[in-house]
């Protein structure tokens, strides 16, 4: 004879579901932990950097190095000496002179005679960050994020360049 067909019913104690959700609940964690301790994520970092007159430079948001390979030195430059700001955001150059993009003006450093001349809003600058250095015959171009300028490199003046 059969027997009839009896659902079976499992009891569950709470003891047992607390620690089910305990042991879950750890492992989960430990394991975000022990992921967390291994991967590094660092923020987009972009540094400009050329090579010019034997050396290569690099600009960052400390400052502008310098690395000349013949005799394996490296240097940095700043605004503790010389430069408008440690932030670099751009480098060119034209002739004897390197152009130093920052967050908030220009850095001319004549190579030839170790001079260095600094522009910000007050000589004709636009505001913000420059983004972009461009030669044409005389003429220097600087694109900030406010704006367009122009510098006359015979007279050696500046000429914002408004949106008309």
């Amino acid at each position: 004879m059969s027997r009839p067909n009896r659902r079976t019913r499992r009891f569950i104690s709470p003891a047992l579901t607390f620690r089910t959700i305990l042991v879950v609940t750890l492992a989960f964690t430990l394991s975000t932990a022990l992921r967390s301790q291994v991967r590094q994520h660092f923020p987009r970092r972009d540094y400009a950097s050329l090579q010019f007159r034997d050396a290569l430079w690099i600009g960052t948001d400390r400052g502008l190095y310098e690395y000349r390979s013949k005799e394996n030195t490296w240097s940095v430059r700043t605004s503790e000496n010389g430069l408008l700001s440690s932030v670099i955001t751009v480098l060119a150059a034209d002739e004897n002179t390197l152009w130093i993009g920052h967050d908030r003006g220009v850095t001319l450093y004549d190579l030839g005679s170790n001079t260095i001349l600094t522009y910000d809003t007050s000589d004709g600058i636009p505001g913000g960050k420059v983004l972009s250095l461009a030669f044409e015959a005389d003429y220097v171009w600087v694109g900030t994020e406010q704006g367009a300028a122009r510098y006359d490199k015979l007279i050696e003046e500046w000429q914002t360049i408004g949106p008309a």
